[in-house]
């Protein structure tokens, strides 16, 4: 292959695939002859029934004895079960978000290094923060409940709250907090 035209056996390769794909490719490729990236990339090709495929290609340079680029040895393979898997869990999880946005009350998920794994409208609201400010932190628990008891005693939120904490025994202790004036 001439590293700034696809002939050949390639030539049928790269005509399969979409219109979209094909400069970005050609790209790619010219960035591996002039051993500028190592080539992963991936893209769609639409076969003669129509039907589109979404594929993954990898190649290795081989070099000759003067150090330079003698050709590429690629692998395609078809990831569109892949694809519409993450397609489908991306759908899922929009679905899911917009449900528990949809509850009034707050609700979050702290993961193992207590950063802030997702947080509904409602929690956000409460903390009175924008979600993308609070996902994927890891405020200190305590700035939350301090902004929690000074709205309660601004009076702009009942504070009522409860909280199961796993000791490191494994014993479960419930804690309710409230606030009173």
């Amino acid at each position: 292959i001439d590293a700034y035209k696809i002939d050949g056996p390639a030539s049928s390769w790269f005509n399969a695939l979409v219109p979209e794909d094909r400069e970005v490719n050609r790209n790619l490729i010219e960035q591996a002859w002039n051993d500028e990236i190592e080539l992963d990339s991936r893209f769609r090709v639409r076969l003669a029934s129509g039907e589109i495929k979404h594929i993954r290609t990898a190649a290795v340079k081989v070099y000759d004895e003067n150090k330079k680029i003698s050709h590429l040895v690629g692998l395609n393979w078809d990831i569109t079960k892949e694809f519409e898997l993450k397609k489908s869990l991306a759908a899922t999880k929009s679905f899911l978000e917009d449900i528990i946005d949809s509850v009034p009350d707050p609700i979050f998920v702290k993961n193992r290094d207590h950063h802030w794994a997702f947080v509904n409208e409602g929690f956000a609201k409460l903390i009175g923060k924008p979600k993308a400010d609070i996902i994927g932190k890891s405020d200190d628990d305590r700035e939350v409940i301090r902004n929690l008891i000074e709205q309660a005693w601004n009076d702009e939120i009942e504070l009522d709250s409860r909280f199961r904490v796993r000791l490191a025994s494994g014993e479960i202790k419930h804690i309710r907090t409230a606030a009173v004036k």
